[in-house]
């Protein structure tokens, strides 16, 4: 059987469906954030009423919530976030400046590497002129 197309159903399985008329079921990954023998790849179990259903129905997995222990989260906030925010330059070398909408009072300013470590997390209670400016000169270049 061929593998074909995938999706993150909303009890944290992946199911696979496959292209080859030759199956009748689909696979399905029980643990995906495991590595290895320990994310339980099942080839072939996912057994459906109808055996001509060889590939997985959309299931759309919208507003959840955030996803425990994700580095990187495309789920919709739980409140809207301020629009008009500004950072630059890109890239930076020395130092960071953020642009916050007008009014800003205070913010909180997180920097993560490229796989979600924290490098930089920042209380401002008060920002002077809708600016916060951020000296990154001790970071070591490309972080």
């Amino acid at each position: 059987c061929e593998y074909v197309t995938s999706y993150l159903a909303s009890d944290g399985k992946i199911y696979i469906g496959n292209w080859s008329s030759q199956c009748s079921a689909m696979s399905y990954i029980a643990n995906p954030n495991k590595k290895g023998l320990a994310a339980g790849l099942c080839q072939l179990c996912f057994h459906t009423k109808n055996n001509n259903t060889k590939s997985p129905p959309n299931m759309p997995n919208y507003e959840l919530g955030a996803l425990l222990g994700s580095a990187c989260d495309t789920i919709k906030p739980t409140h809207p976030l301020k629009s008009g925010i500004k950072i630059y330059p890109n890239p930076v070398t020395d130092k960071l400046i953020i642009e916050l909408p007008t009014g800003s009072k205070e913010a909180e300013v997180i920097v993560l590497t490229m796989i979600g470590e924290v490098l930089l997390k920042k209380l401002f209670l008060s920002i002077l002129n809708d600016k916060i400016e951020i000296n990154l000169n001790y970071f070591t270049k490309g972080i």
